[in-house]
């Protein structure tokens, strides 16, 4: 696995760890909210519930003074309750509607807290008919009632205490848990910021090693490439200069010695000639090659349709010997090197020409189209090609050969073949699709032509492409 894998996958894994403390903590302080609120909730309750029972034993006081007294100040405390108490019911119902229980306990309260003003009322109301020992009997049974209501009334705060203790527990619980959380997030968070500190330093440094490693192999490049351009000088000039010699005295030995030089040889001296003619054209194809491992100049806009006009033009005598035909479809305007792309158009056509099957007029086809989606087109975001293909009707190569061919000064007919070439025009080709920032295949069968694919980048093409 790669330092970078281990890297994210260390990474990945403490963003998770990060993510579930950080969750733990949302609903640690959720919870610790809820019951926060809750605790506030049933405090309120509390005292509400031990206000109403304040206000009905203070109305029971006002009665039993009324009774005796006759004074009707004292049943203030029973018309104010009688006239306070079911707002404050309804206002505990609201704070208990999430509790099917406790509505249940205020419903029954509220019955027997009526219930027991009610009975209050009525002995007062009564109080006249009533002989002592009538009224007596009469205090006695609301004695009972309000002992009853005490007793429910303490069963309903009882429960409510209860559940002020639960939800106070809670509550403590999350409050002390909290902080916790937030010191482990804390810690978690600085680790990670000092592991990516430390490993974000490493890695610049590492950058900054490999920066200057480029750097220095890029000058040792021009270096190279520098020499490379004063031997492509030597071999294009200083070389041919003993080439001219060597054609040139056994051309003078052929005429001056052509009476009396054996036939034999003549045939060493013919053979002399035509091996440093044949040397003086790959000392100048070399030349041509080493002058394309750059781009030369700046992009121009050509339109291929002219181009291949004008290469048809130069080879008409080519083309008219061999009775070759071309087809050609509309081809795009692109921007390039005219020269580079020039050399590319007429090598292919040469081709095609050069290796065609015996007695088979060439045909040669030229199509165009977009490529978005191919398996040979090389990864990367925004890989889209247009393929301009060269196809023709002659002796193919085997399908092994594909990648070969391209090989610099790489034959695969022998020196002995019919075939002439020198191995370099197929290397031109890629060169200059590689100046394109674009790639050249080829494919074929033996006895069954040859195609070869030039993928141009989308981004050279200027305007629509033709057939897409």
């Amino acid at each position: 696995m790669r330092k970078s894998q281990l890297y994210s996958l260390a990474f990945g894994f403490s963003l998770l760890v990060l993510l579930s403390f950080s969750l733990l903590l949302y609903n640690s302080i959720n919870s610790f909210s809820e019951y926060a609120a809750l605790v506030e909730r049933t405090q309120l309750i509390l005292n509400n519930l031990q206000k109403i029972e304040a206000q009905v034993i203070d109305s029971e006081t006002g009665q039993r003074g009324y009774l005796l007294t006759r004074d009707s100040a004292l049943l203030d405390p029973l018309f104010k309750a009688s006239k306070d108490i079911p707002g404050q019911i309804d206002s505990l119902e609201r704070l208990t509607k999430d509790s099917p229980t406790q509505k249940q306990l205020l419903d029954t309260l509220r019955q027997v807290i009526w219930e027991r003003l009610h009975a209050m009322e009525e002995t007062i109301n009564r109080s006249g008919l009533y002989d002592n020992d009538g009224l007596n009997k009469r205090l006695l049974e609301d004695k009972v009632r309000m002992d009853n209501f005490r007793e429910f009334v303490e069963e309903v705060i009882v429960h409510e205490q209860e559940l002020l203790e639960i939800r106070a527990k809670k509550k403590s619980e999350f409050e002390k848990i909290t902080p916790s959380y937030f010191k482990v997030i804390i810690s978690i968070t600085a680790i990670i910021s000092l592991i990516s500190f430390v490993l974000l330093m490493q890695e610049l440094r590492e950058k900054t090693h490999t920066q200057a490693l480029l750097e220095t192999r890029f000058h040792a490049l021009n270096r190279s490439n520098a020499e490379l351009q004063q031997i492509a000088h030597v071999t294009s000039h200083d070389l041919q200069e003993p080439l001219r010699k060597i054609r040139t005295f056994s051309d003078a030995l052929m005429y001056k010695f052509r009476h009396t030089l054996p036939d034999d040889v003549k045939q060493i001296l013919d053979r002399i000639d035509k091996n440093a003619y044949r040397m003086k054209d790959l000392v100048a194809d070399l030349s041509a090659f080493t002058s394309l491992s750059t781009p030369d100049g700046k992009l121009s806009t050509i339109d291929l349709n002219v181009l291949l006009g004008n290469v048809q033009a130069s080879l008409t005598a080519d083309i008219e010997k061999n009775k070759a035909t071309i087809h050609a479809d509309s081809l795009p305007v692109i921007n390039g090197y005219p020269q580079q792309l020039q050399i590319l158009f007429k090598e292919l056509l040469n081709n095609s020409i050069k290796f065609a099957k015996e007695d088979v007029d060439p045909v040669i086809t030229i199509t165009c189209h977009p490529i978005v989606h191919d398996p040979i087109i090389p990864e990367g975001p925004g890989r889209k090609y247009v393929v301009i293909r060269f196809a023709d009707n002659g002796i193919g190569f085997e399908e092994a050969y594909r990648v070969k061919i391209f090989v610099l000064f790489q034959k695969l007919h022998g020196q002995e073949s019919p075939y002439e070439g020198k191995g370099l025009g197929l290397s031109l080709c890629q060169r200059i699709m590689t100046n394109h920032e674009g790639f050249i295949t080829a494919s074929g069968k033996v006895n069954d032509g040859a195609t070869f694919n030039l993928y141009f980048p989308l981004t050279l093409v200027v305007g629509r492409v033709p057939g897409g």
